[in-house]
């Protein structure tokens, strides 16, 4: 469709050589091709719609591709914040585990400052764990969000796409339809020219291309 459309419409290749034979006007040659021009002009036209259509079908695309960029930057923030958030942990049990090192390894120290560093251990590793829980949680949220969108434009795509390649065939089956009756036309007209002895109008329409 692509070639038909840079190749232009027929009707004013046509009209170009109807007016150069005044004698194409007349009952001579029939039928009357106009309906069969009609027909394959439209075709071009509404090649023009359906790409406009088409072109519908990157934003589907780009809706996607934005909204994946969001969900990569927010989980990115995300395990950024786990990062930091065990950093930020091994840095508050590091003086109690030295503490608790040092006991292992036959210092001496108050058991009751043992007690304390034992429970400051379980205190931050509990917190550590619900908030790390709570950021998986998260992070699985954009994620699993961000694989519906994509599966939704996935189908959403396949769905317009195969639509417009059904409109597409169907058009080209109907140029294909249009070019044909024409040249069958012209060659009737060229018959009919050649029977009453008018070169010039068979050499014009001999030169007529879709």
């Amino acid at each position: 469709m692509e070639a038909r459309k840079k190749g232009g419409p027929f009707l004013p290749k046509w009209q170009k050589v109807k007016g150069s034979h005044k004698a194409l006007s007349g009952k001579l040659f029939q039928p009357d091709i106009t309906s069969a021009i009609n027909r394959y002009d439209q075709t071009l036209k509404d090649y023009d719609a359906l790409m406009k259509e088409q072109e519908k079908l990157k934003g589907v695309i780009g809706e996607m591709m934005k909204a994946n960029d969001e969900a990569a930057e927010e989980l990115v923030k995300l395990n950024a914040d786990l990062t930091q958030m065990t950093a930020k942990m091994k840095s508050t049990l590091a003086p109690e585990a030295a503490k608790l090192r040092k006991y292992c390894d036959g210092g001496d120290a108050d058991l009751g400052s043992i007690k304390a560093a034992l429970n400051s251990i379980a205190g931050v590793a509990e917190d550590y764990i619900n908030k790390r829980k709570q950021l998986f949680t998260d992070i699985d949220g954009v994620a699993f969000g961000n694989l519906t969108k994509v599966k939704k434009a996935r189908d959403d795509f396949a769905s317009q796409a195969g639509n417009a390649e059904s409109q597409m065939s169907k058009l080209e089956a109907e140029a294909d339809s249009a070019e044909s009756a024409i040249m069958s036309l012209i060659q009737d007209y060229i018959g009919i020219a050649d029977d009453a002895d008018h070169p010039e109008i068979v050499k014009s329409l001999r030169g007529l291309k879709v």
